[in-house]
């Protein structure tokens, strides 16, 4: 036990020294004055309450200090005040020894942080009582803050917040984890109570609310151990959700305060709400969603599939997603989807489908892969939608894209095709085919003179009996206001296609009845053949239209034929 005599008065020393060491206290430590004895201390005396530098002593700290009250230099209290304002020295036990009892002299040196005090003239079985029960007091003190310590590295430790209150509310302990969430020191919050400091009271759902007052309510005794959720407000005004476990703490039946674990659910409450978007994806996606298993077995659909398929999630359930195989695709394109899927992570394109009820439908499919942690499949997820209507707008632009508006006949850029097909296939297989270029006779005057809606409703009628004399493999095309051309396959005999266009004459000279009017209207055709008259379809086209010239020179309402050299008029 070190002891150390602070006093300026050399008696007073001598005598608290021969008192403690007749009572087997020897290991003490003179000093005359508060000065000195501080700079043993490793303390710079100043003569204010600020902290002191420190400087660690070459000897150990004192366990107890005897300070006189009254020295020349510095007062007892003022070196008191120094002890008490320096963490390495607050602790140490300090009895002031005075000539003076006044209770309100004492009450200051308590305040200052007196441990004790005795009064001169110094009573040997006083002084010894005293120290006595100071030691045993300061043994205690110190189990307590072994104890204490033992504690804080035990909780510091802890991934948790952790703080506990006193019967008032008031906090008195915070862990380091709890600091580092809260954003708080625990000497900012010491003191302060859970519902100023830390519980929003306008922010937060009603669930949020009710639990803070379930926690309170625990650690007021009010209720049992209680687990919940709740929202803490941190010093930077950041609301986090938060999970706890709060609990009184009783003695007896008394509350002696409240302890409290917390932890931060900022993660499991991102990953909740995802989990939450993601089902409201599901369940309210315009595209039809399906889940399968590893085994590509339906494990989970959306009600977008069951409206687009007819089938019930109870009918898919554990069953194969072959159900919905159409007849328009082999063995070999499904699996060309599986293994692209498996190698690539995704498949998309366009694929026909079966409903419940036999309807073949197009749908826009995604598959995509998800893997395990061991990078083994662990489902599949389908995307698709119903694209009917989109096939059916894309349908109706290429057929406007191909054929004239009024008479729904091909237009020059789709005959083109066909007729470049047609030269390709003749040529491949030593075939023969024909263009007649057909230009009507007298229809300007239509149009002129009854304006174009009679115009129009001539050439739909025009266009529809050339077409009827045509065979289906046959093709009629609209390539100018009154100009159209037919192409015919597969020519076997010249001289049958020379009976094709005195059919086509006799067929567009016929009346055409509008309202009450009747009109009449004749052509002038022009003939090519392949490949007499050209192996291009523009030099076949070309050859066409100049017979086409040729005829209506020629009186029209007749057909001539092209040649190399002339061409041939029929009678």
């Amino acid at each position: 036990m070190h002891i150390a005599i602070v006093d300026d008065s050399p008696d007073d020393r001598l005598l608290l020294m021969r008192i403690l060491s007749k009572a087997g206290y020897s290991t003490l430590q003179l000093h005359d004055s508060g000065e000195a004895f501080l700079q043993t201390l490793g303390l710079t005396p100043t003569d204010t309450a600020s902290i002191a530098p420190f400087n660690p002593p070459h000897t150990s700290l004192p366990d107890i200090i005897f300070m006189d009250v009254m020295m020349p230099d510095m007062d007892g209290l003022s070196v008191l005040r120094q002890l008490k304002a320096n963490p390495p020295t607050q602790n140490i036990p300090v009895i002031m020894v005075t000539g003076n009892d006044r209770p309100r002299d004492l009450a200051h040196a308590f305040e200052e942080g007196a441990t004790d005090y005795i009064t001169k003239p110094i009573r040997r079985v006083e002084l010894l009582a005293r120290l006595r029960s100071i030691i045993k007091l300061e043994r205690a003190m110190q189990q307590v803050r072994s104890s204490e310590k033992r504690l804080r590295d035990l909780t510091a430790s802890l991934g948790e917040g952790l703080l506990s209150v006193d019967n008032a509310q008031r906090i008195i302990f915070l862990n380091p984890a709890g600091e580092k969430l809260l954003e708080y020191s625990e000497s900012a919050l010491h003191l302060t109570t859970l519902n100023e400091q830390l519980i929003p009271h306008t922010c937060g759902s009603l669930h949020d609310q009710q639990s803070a007052d379930h926690m309170l309510a625990a650690l007021r005794g009010e209720t049992e151990q209680i687990s919940g959720e709740t929202l803490f407000r941190t010093r930077t005004g950041k609301l986090i959700p938060i999970s706890f476990n709060a609990a009184p703490i009783l003695d007896g039946h008394f509350l002696s305060g409240g302890v409290l674990s917390f932890r931060d659910i900022r993660d499991q409450r991102e990953k909740e709400e995802r989990l939450k978007l993601a089902a409201k994806i599901f369940n309210h996606s315009q595209e039809g969603l399906v889940v399968l298993d590893a085994e590509r077995i339906i494990v989970d659909v959306n009600p977008a599939f069951s409206y687009i398929t007819g089938y019930t999630r109870e009918e898919v359930i554990g069953r194969s997603p072959e159900l919905l195989r159409s007849q328009r695709h082999d063995a070999a394109f499904y699996q060309s989807i599986w293994q692209q899927a498996e190698n690539q992570g995704n498949w998309q394109g366009e694929i026909w489908r079966r409903r419940k009820n036999g309807e073949e439908f197009p749908e826009w499919l995604s598959l995509s892969i998800i893997r395990g942690e061991n990078q083994q499949i662990s489902h599949y997820i389908g995307l698709f939608s119903d694209i009917t209507t989109r096939k059916i707008a894309e349908e109706k632009l290429k057929h406007q894209a191909h054929h004239d508006p009024l008479t729904g006949l091909p237009n020059r850029s789709l005959l083109e095709d066909r007729l470049q097909q047609a030269v390709s296939k003749a040529r491949r297989y030593e075939g023969k085919i024909a263009v007649l270029y057909i230009d009507l006779d007298h229809f300007k005057p239509v149009n002129d003179n009854y304006g174009h809606e009679a115009g129009d409703a001539v050439l739909r009628e025009i266009s529809a009996r050339i077409r009827y004399e045509l065979r289906q493999s046959d093709t009629a095309a609209r390539v100018g206001g009154d100009e159209f051309v037919a192409v015919l396959t597969e020519i076997r005999e010249e001289h049958l296609v020379m009976g094709v266009a005195q059919k086509l004459i006799h067929a567009i000279q016929k009346p055409v009845n509008f309202g009450n009017e009747s009109f009449q209207v004749g052509c002038s055709i022009g003939i090519s053949l392949y490949p007499i008259h050209g192996n291009s379809i523009t030099k076949l086209l070309k050859s066409a239209d100049t017979a086409m010239y040729r005829a209506k020179q020629e009186g029209r309402n007749r057909f001539c034929v092209a040649t190399l050299d002339k061409e041939t008029q029929n009678p």
